[in-house]
């Protein structure tokens, strides 16, 4: 594969419009994503995807993952979407490689491409986890974003925050200070992603991965609304509309893994080097082709109006510029045209 197709298609579309809030299903895979603006930002910083890839005929593998851009710091919704996109590439890059060494390369990959742009003085959180159709699956954890598992009971925090207050094992009554976090992807070389161990699949019945935003409720009501018995897009908007009428004082935004055994019964439908993604708002696939076959991309109607701006704010300063150009349009159904098609562009990969 092409690497370098990758990261620069997944930054543009991680950095399309958005509107406030939104919650989707994955289609054939057991999993909801969904975030909410809150009632109190005028930017979504945050970012998740799914990502599935089909590597043999027989074997694929998914990855979720979570970024939340960093509030107070510069380009916090920009930081998150090249963490975000620095990271699936990174994992797509290295399939071949064994997942614990995976998951850190990715999450350095993404530190440094965060680093590289704006040298420590923006970044973001990083909650993921990775799991194959043969059963292998870990997870990683940088910042106070948080990953969550359920054993068919209560849900169980198995990340560990990045302050003061996570590390002492403070849940509640936390100073400012203690909530402050002590790494974050692109703080630079010094990060130390946190590799994180999930249970058994044949046990292992949710997984969830939140923003601070969607876990900032009591634990008791955040637990109730998520293991109660309903498809995960159902809980993941109870969830989500709840944090909103608690104030909505940041984005809230989750992605929530449901019936994980189900996963073994999706797998041979697709293509080698077929690599499906999902956001709340949409999705993009990215087809494989045979390594004699021409390398150049298809491009999608948005991109064959311009080339793909080379740096994070170049692509956000462009988005903003192609929306303003924009004529007004009252919501109305989608064109048979936009209904169709898919945002594709094909890619070198095959590993048969």
């Amino acid at each position: 594969m092409e690497d370098y197709q990758i990261q620069p298609q997944l930054m543009r579309w991680l950095m399309r419009s958005y509107s406030s809030e939104s919650v989707r299903r994955v289609p054939n895979i057991p999993v909801a994503l969904g975030t909410d603006i809150g009632a109190v930002r005028k930017e979504n910083q945050d970012r998740a995807v799914v990502l599935r890839a089909q590597t043999t005929p027989n074997k694929f593998f998914v990855v979720a993952v979570l970024c939340d851009g960093m509030g107070g710091m510069e380009a916090g919704a920009t930081c998150a979407a090249l963490a975000t996109s620095s990271f699936l590439a990174s994992c797509v890059k290295n399939r071949k490689i064994a997942t614990r060494e995976r998951l850190v390369a990715a999450v350095i990959d993404a530190n440094n491409a965060v680093y590289e742009n704006y040298h420590g003085d923006g970044g973001a959180t990083l909650s993921a986890f990775i799991i194959d159709n043969t059963g292998e699956k870990l997870a990683v954890n940088v910042g106070d974003s948080r990953i969550y598992t359920s054993e068919g009971k209560d849900l169980e925090q198995i990340s560990v925050d990045d302050t003061i207050a996570g590390q002492l094992e403070k849940r509640e009554n936390a100073s400012s200070l203690d909530s402050k976090l002590l790494q974050f992807v692109g703080i630079g070389p010094d990060i130390e992603p946190h590799i994180l161990e999930l249970p058994n699949s044949l046990e292992l019945s949710r997984i969830l991965l939140t923003s601070d935003g969607a876990h900032s409720l009591n634990f008791d009501s955040f637990n109730s609304l998520i293991t109660q018995a309903a498809e995960p897009e159902v809980l993941l908007k109870r969830l989500l509309i709840t944090s909103r009428w608690c104030g909505g004082s940041d984005n809230a935004t989750g992605i929530l893994f449901k019936d994980i055994i189900q996963l073994n019964n999706n797998g041979h439908d697709f293509h080698s080097g077929t690599v499906l993604l999902w956001d709340p708002y949409g999705e993009l696939q990215l087809i494989g082709i045979d390594r004699q076959a021409s390398m150049e991309p298809q491009k999608t109607e948005d991109e064959a109006e311009s080339k793909a701006p080379e740096t994070p704010e170049e692509q956000h300063k462009q988005q903003n510029t192609k929306e303003s150009e924009k004529p007004s349009k009252k919501r109305g159904r989608r064109s048979s045209k936009e209904t169709k098609k898919k945002p594709q562009l094909r890619i070198d990969f095959n590993d048969d």
